[in-house]
């Protein structure tokens, strides 16, 4: 019987909490294991009992305990990373910044195990801790690139971000975020309004960490700046809070619109699907990503999506699939002004974004061209190999 190939996926999380990192490597790891792979993940126990319900059966998990949440350091046995990459023919280092990847680094060096690197957004410097990430890149960071065996990047605009740290263009793999549409099941839409106490006119929808660089705020100034003009409007915030909620509920304290904007958390995938069916209309504001996540879902449940031109898929725009605005207030304030009073325009986005994303963004058809690139990986180990 012929041995199919082994991949372990190595990301720091997979908590659901942390966004779209966690749920493009499960799903990426499902849709590979779907064509044949024998697919593994190394995690850390971070938000465990929110995702270990869902990892697919088939897919081997080795979860280590974190030593500090802060800087995700694991605790691990002697040897027994080492034990695990040797079980493996290709790794896949999934994100960037954080010890697990350099200790999976170090191990698969010695084992002779060829390594993929797909940072998923995390080579641009965006967000937090600066400074400590140019430490860790010059440090540890580039010395990972360049020793490893192949690249995948997310959205084309991740290509310039290899291309600014040594690797050229042409050694790397465009492997977009996908979608299973299966999964995205929507439940009924007026139980959803009437667990979250939102009124029954039309819905402005934020998907997303509530992070500054996800661009909460510039959605939130847009949009009071045009309240007035749609007083039935509700902007809804869907996602956890990574810093910015009490800054955007402090905005909005005593403002006319107050009742018009609508916190309410995390939610699962069915409720989430739910909350995308509600949405008259999908916002993503943000201020720097390899590529969003929140569009494609969007799209599967063929809804319009206003985004910003710092997406990591504008090339969309160019097809009549989205409408694209400066990630700016001024910006997003004539996006919602188009379209909000544009039901027709809305329709035909919906519909192009919806083909779009059946035809390009589905994880069946990503998962083809990964294992393909996983088996070249592989093949040129061995040829290379003593």
């Amino acid at each position: 019987m012929k041995k199919c190939m082994r991949i372990l996926t190595v990301t720091v999380s997979l908590d659901p909490l942390d966004g779209g990192k966690p749920a493009r490597t499960i799903q990426f790891c499902q849709a590979l294991k779907s064509v044949g792979l024998d697919v593994g993940i190394l995690s850390t126990s971070k938000g465990f009992d929110r995702y270990k319900s869902s990892i697919p059966a088939g897919i081997s998990l080795t979860v280590l305990p974190l030593l500090s949440k802060r800087f995700f350091i694991p605790v691990w046995f002697p040897g027994q990373i080492n034990k695990l990459i040797q079980e493996y023919d290709v790794v896949q280092l999934m994100g960037h910044w954080n010890v697990l990847n350099v200790l999976v680094w170090h191990a698969a060096l010695n084992a002779g195990v060829p390594l993929v690197v797909c940072p998923a957004g995390e080579l641009a410097m965006a967000g937090r801790s600066r400074l400590l990430k140019l430490t860790f890149q010059r440090l540890i960071g580039k010395r990972i690139l360049v020793s490893a065996s192949g690249y995948i990047a997310i959205a084309e605009n991740e290509i310039e971000d290899f291309m600014a740290n040594g690797i050229t263009a042409n050694r790397v793999m465009l492997l977009p975020n996908g979608i299973d549409p299966s999964l995205m099941v929507p439940g009924d839409v007026v139980d959803f309004r009437k667990k979250f106490q939102i009124s029954s006119g039309p819905i402005v929808l934020f998907v997303g960490r509530l992070d500054p660089v996800k661009g909460p705020d510039l959605l939130l100034e847009a949009f009071l700046e045009v309240a007035d003009l749609y007083t039935e409007h509700q902007l809804v915030y869907v996602g956890p809070d990574y810093g910015a909620l009490s800054d955007l509920q402090v905005r909005i304290k005593g403002h006319p619109a107050a009742s018009q904007v609508h916190f309410i958390g995390y939610l699962d995938i069915k409720d989430k699907a739910t909350a995308y069916a509600a949405a008259d209309l999908v916002v993503v504001p943000s201020r720097k990503e390899a590529m969003s996540l929140i569009v494609v879902e969007a799209g599967a449940l063929r809804k319009t999506v206003l985004m910003s031109d710092q997406c990591g898929l504008e090339k969309l725009a160019h097809v009549d699939a989205v409408c694209l605005a400066p990630a700016t207030v001024a910006g997003l304030r004539l996006g919602l002004e188009k379209l909000l009073a544009d039901e027709a325009l809305r329709k035909r986005l919906a519909d192009r974004l919806h083909a779009e994303t059946l035809s390009n963004f589905t994880w069946d058809k990503v998962a083809i061209r990964a294992s393909e690139y996983f088996l070249k990986i592989y093949g040129n180990s061995l040829s290379h190999g003593p």
